[in-house]
């Protein structure tokens, strides 16, 4: 009982700090930057870069697909939350984490596409249906992301990560266990009688 309540806790703290996370930024970005601008932090390598995104993660699938995402996001959403909901006693702790990754960087991003209002003229204000973006790793790669997308992705690799471990462990387990038993079938089975000796003369 004590580890499933330290499990919620961690969880719900975790929850908190995401979404406050990424509206801060994008706030900051708002308000001190326009679309277009990138400010240099680590010259050729890291770039804080202004951008209305209107696809996934790292910009993928964009090209005006946003009512797509506005669709399909809270629909994978409630399915996480059902998961969770089902399995939380089951699942470890880096598992609830790494779920709780997903669906907090998730939500915080489609509150973003629901409620993104900028003076920026292509905007449409409610519903807009755009993320901002702005952690732009220019030296690496040219997608442009922003905090949630960093938990979420994040929060896949780690839900991977402890699957494969948990499936592992298992089936160490299974093997122990069926070793264990192979022994001790071994043990209690009765030995071979030894030939008494008037009976071998």
């Amino acid at each position: 009982m004590k580890k499933t309540v330290n499990k919620a806790v961690l969880c719900a703290c975790l929850g908190v700090l995401i979404p406050l996370l990424d509206h801060l930024t994008k706030f900051l970005v708002r308000t001190f930057m326009e679309v277009g601008d990138s400010i240099p932090v680590i010259e050729d390598f890291f770039h804080l870069t202004y951008v209305l995104n209107d696809g996934m993660a790292f910009g993928m699938a964009g090209d005006n697909m946003r009512w797509v995402f506005m669709l399909m996001t809270p629909i994978a959403l409630v399915a996480v939350t059902v998961y969770m909901v089902l399995f939380f006693k089951k699942l470890d702790t880096l598992s609830c984490l790494s779920l709780t990754m997903i669906l907090m960087g998730g939500a915080s991003n489609m509150v973003d596409r629901i409620f993104f209002i900028h003076l920026d003229p292509t905007s449409t204000g409610l519903f807009d249906g755009r993320v901002v973006d702005m952690l732009d790793f220019c030296g690496i790669w040219n997608a442009v992301f922003n905090v949630a997308d960093s938990f979420v992705v994040v929060g896949v690799f780690l839900f991977l990560f402890a699957f494969i471990k948990n499936d592992i462990m298992e089936a160490k387990a299974k093997k122990a266990a069926l070793a264990a038993n192979e022994e001790e079938k071994q043990v209690q089975s009765p030995a071979k009688e030894q030939p008494n000796e008037d009976e071998a003369q």
